[in-house]
């Protein structure tokens, strides 16, 4: 059924007050602080109360994770899933999907089985690791927030690493993979090459900081020589790009979002 557009305004005027009252409930809570979210029927425990905001407007609100599956139980691979927001979106999709949810922050990790429980969320495999091209472990920095990497100037703890692609390579295919990983993207998407094809959707929030080179091409160079097609959607809270003196040293100077789809699932 295709909704008037009368409908569909009043909806989206809706969703935006909702989003708003959200917002200004919980706008005097200071940025790197114990709190509790509520949302809707969920609870959310968080050290960060503005990250998690926007994470549920991208999620719940613009719904830019939302894809169909033939399955009602598909498997999803969540990596970078912070406090849990994503998880807990997939399993409103689909309520007997399949997930393995990694985060390398051990902190917030925590925080992601307590809000997996408080929120009776089953059939999520939970994994305390950073998601990368080997198993030998990496150097991780913690940001209290959901900014956490390899590549941050923080104090950096070892921390335990998974190689993605021995996980792809278990799994007969992967209906979703969504990658927040805060610049370790490329490196881990070269590694799995080939191994890409048994996923159907996937997306990736690309980063790249000002200390290192830009390899946005080869992500999507390795996306097209397997099967997939993407759409780019820009992260349009940084303006004036060119009347700006640089970023600072170390900082994010560019976070792209990558929606791709394979090509191949559905045809014989």
């Amino acid at each position: 059924m295709i909704l008037p557009q009368k409908i569909k305004n009043f909806v989206a005027k809706f969703q935006t007050s909702e989003f708003d009252r959200l917002r200004y409930r919980y706008i005097s809570v200071p940025r790197y602080t114990h709190c509790q979210i509520n949302f809707r029927s969920l609870t959310f425990e968080t050290w960060d109360a503005a990250s998690v905001i926007w994470q549920i407007k991208e999620t719940f609100f613009d719904e830019h994770l939302k894809f169909q599956s033939n399955s009602s139980s598909p498997t999803i691979i969540d990596c970078g899933s912070n406090v849990g927001v994503t998880v807990m979106y997939f399993k409103k999709l689909f309520p007997t999907a399949n997930i393995t949810a990694f985060e390398a922050d051990l902190k917030t990790f925590d925080i992601l089985k307590i809000n997996l429980e408080t929120n009776k969320i089953e059939g999520v495999l939970v994994l305390a690791k950073a998601v990368w091209k080997d198993t030998a472990g990496v150097q991780f920095s913690p940001d209290g927030a959901d900014g956490g990497s390899i590549y941050g100037i923080e104090p950096r703890v070892p921390t335990p690493s998974i190689r993605l692609k021995d996980i792809l390579i278990e799994k007969n295919t992967i209906d979703m993979l969504k990658m927040d990983i805060e610049g370790a993207e490329t490196e881990v998407l070269l590694d799995c090459g080939e191994t890409l094809r048994k996923v159907h959707y996937l997306f990736v929030e690309y980063h790249s900081f000002s200390s290192h080179s830009q390899d946005l091409d080869k992500i999507l160079k390795l996306l097209s020589e397997n099967n997939f097609r993407y759409y780019l959607g820009n992260d349009d809270r940084k303006k004036d790009h060119f009347m700006r003196t640089g970023p600072a040293n170390n900082a994010t100077d560019l976070q792209v979002n990558i929606y791709a789809t394979n090509q191949l699932f559905g045809k014989k």
